[in-house]
């Protein structure tokens, strides 16, 4: 599996040793951060943060996922969104309380944000 993405670069007033952390720790995806990739890969019509925090509530035992605070998969999905994993498609929702949301789907890989995913292993 081949992951590419933008790094993530620390404070420019940090010592040269936290961009190399920084760095490194960028290219980095989690056992959350897989599932929730997975998620949005059969969730072609795309997720708001209540919608996804709901649905990975109900699923995460049956799919073997890890087990989240209840706000934490809008997190990770906050995570994939700064890498350009996940895009607004320019659509909102409203929530339980009538708000807009914004609904997040997969990114289309581009030029600065290189994307080659293997789905099948991502609750591996």
């Amino acid at each position: 599996m081949q992951l590419m993405t933008t790094p993530i670069l620390a404070r420019p007033t940090d010592p040269g040793t936290s961009d190399a952390a920084a760095e490194k720790q960028a290219w980095k995806l989690t056992a959350s951060h897989h599932a929730i990739l997975a998620i949005f890969q059969e969730k072609k019509a795309g997720l708001t943060d209540t919608e996804l925090n709901k649905f990975y509530k109900r699923i995460w035992v049956k799919r073997e996922f890890p087990q989240l605070a209840f706000d934490t998969p809008r997190r990770r999905r906050s995570d994939l969104a700064g890498r350009k994993f996940l895009a607004d498609c320019g659509k909102k929702r409203r929530n339980d309380n009538g708000e807009p949301e914004v609904v997040w789907i997969l990114a289309t890989p581009s030029d600065d944000a290189q994307l080659a995913f293997d789905f099948d292993s991502a609750a591996a």
